[in-house]
Order: C-alpha cells, then sequence, then structure tokens
C-alpha cells in the first residue's frame, strides 16, 4: 500500500490563480496539499481565507516546511 505525504505550498500573491489554486485544495482533500502561508503587498485587502494564512513578510514561506512555493504564473502572448 502507498501511502502520500502531505504537500505544503507557499504563494506569492492571492489574486485570480492563487484564490482559485486555495479553492481547489480545499475542495479536494484527497489531493494531499495544502497553502500553508501567502505572502502579499496589501494586507488591509479583503481576502476569502483565513486571516492567518497571510503575511506580508517575505521570509515567513522560508520559516514554514514548504514542499514547493509558487511566485507567480506568467503568461505571454505571442504577437
Amino acid at each position: 500500500m502507498v501511502t502520500h505525504k502531505q504537500l505544503n505550498i507557499g504563494l506569492f500573491g492571492f489574486g485570480v490563480v492563487g484564490e482559485g489554486l486555495y479553492k481547489v485544495l480545499q475542495q479536494t482533500p484527497s489531493l494531499k496539499a495544502q497553502i500553508k502561508k501567502v505572502c502579499i503587498k496589501h494586507p488591509g485587502k479583503k481576502r476569502n481565507a483565513p486571516a492567518e494564512l497571510f503575511t506580508t513578510e517575505k521570509r515567513s514561506t522560508k520559516q514554514v516546511r514548504l514542499g514547493f512555493v509558487i511566485d507567480r504564473v506568467l503568461i505571454k502572448r505571442e504577437t
């Protein structure tokens, strides 16, 4: 029997992609992955996740044991 470890994720930013990933992981516990910390620029902005998930300190993502950190997703359209 194979056991899967929990994957801990850190994000930089909580825009459309970050919030979408958060929702998918909340709705799909079988993925065995969770967002542990999100580094944000504007702490006063209303977000649809628990306040303790967010930080403005970039280094705090290093203090949490993470499987990987997602910096940002960039899509460039070729013209």
